[in-house]
């Protein structure tokens, strides 16, 4: 996978040597900006990428995981993928299979097919606002909440355009769902990723999350800032913004 500008060399490292990507994270029960910053300077972080501005889109099937209507073989054009490698992992991580490459006057395309069920899965486009896009799929968190770390398959491939594959889902039966911006800056601590979000539609609420090669390194990380294991959180977006709002009422 192409590495990322501001994102950990280690961390990197870490996820290219798994035989499927993870992402390992939690959410920090922090919840004013300039305490976090307080803190994460005061920890001896390194500053690596400030107000990034970043427009995630969803894209999904029903509950269940089955794709209805959608068509059981349709091509792609993979021009404007810039990593065919975890391009081809995440295809089979969707359940699909390439039963044929082909070639035009336009470029390279793959023929897919498809179960008639496949798994659940997640899968995001993220515009970072500077010209890099990335596709990603991820595994559906299974268990979340207060004193959780998220570890789930996480796989990322740098995209030049988005629109072929966002047509190619839409062929297969997937819908867009929400779509969200945060204003991101990152951190470096050894190993692991910090990084503070505020989310400007949500009435600028922040949050800071650690992203890390190992739950080990993860927790450390948390308690160098002043954090325990069991006051980390593992929600979605949408469950942290209810969690918080529960939070002011109480």
């Amino acid at each position: 996978m192409a590495e990322e500008k501001g994102y950990s060399p280690e961390l990197a490292a870490a996820k290219e040597t798994r035989t499927l990507p993870y992402e390992i994270e939690a959410k920090l029960p922090i919840f004013d900006k300039e305490e976090l910053v307080r803190r994460i300077t005061e920890s001896g972080a390194t500053l690596q990428r400030e107000n990034m501005q970043l427009t995630d889109t969803y894209y999904g099937l029903g509950e269940k995981g089955s794709i209805i209507g959608g068509v059981l073989a349709t091509a792609v054009r993979v021009d404007d993928i810039r990593d065919r490698g975890a391009f081809d992992q995440a295809l089979s991580y969707l359940g699909l299979r390439v039963k044929e490459h082909m070639s035009d006057k336009r470029g390279e395309m793959y023929m897919i097919e498809r179960p008639s069920r496949i798994p659940q899965r997640h899968i995001r486009f993220r515009d970072d606002g500077q010209g890099s896009l990335t596709f990603t799929v991820k595994t559906k968190r299974e268990v979340g909440g207060v004193g959780h770390i998220d570890k789930r398959v996480e796989i990322e491939i740098p995209v030049r355009d988005s629109s072929e594959i966002i047509t190619f889902l839409q062929k297969l039966g997937y819908k867009k769902g929400r779509s969200e911006t945060k204003e991101r800056t990152a951190y470096s601590l050894g190993k692991a990723l910090i990084e503070i979000n505020t989310l400007p539609q949500h009435d600028g609420v922040t949050y800071a999350e650690i992203e890390a090669p190992s739950e080990e390194i993860l927790i450390e990380t948390a308690q160098k800032l002043g954090v325990q294991r069991d006051e980390l959180i593992s929600m979605s977006t949408k469950h942290f913004l209810a969690y918080l709002a529960a939070r002011s009422r109480t």
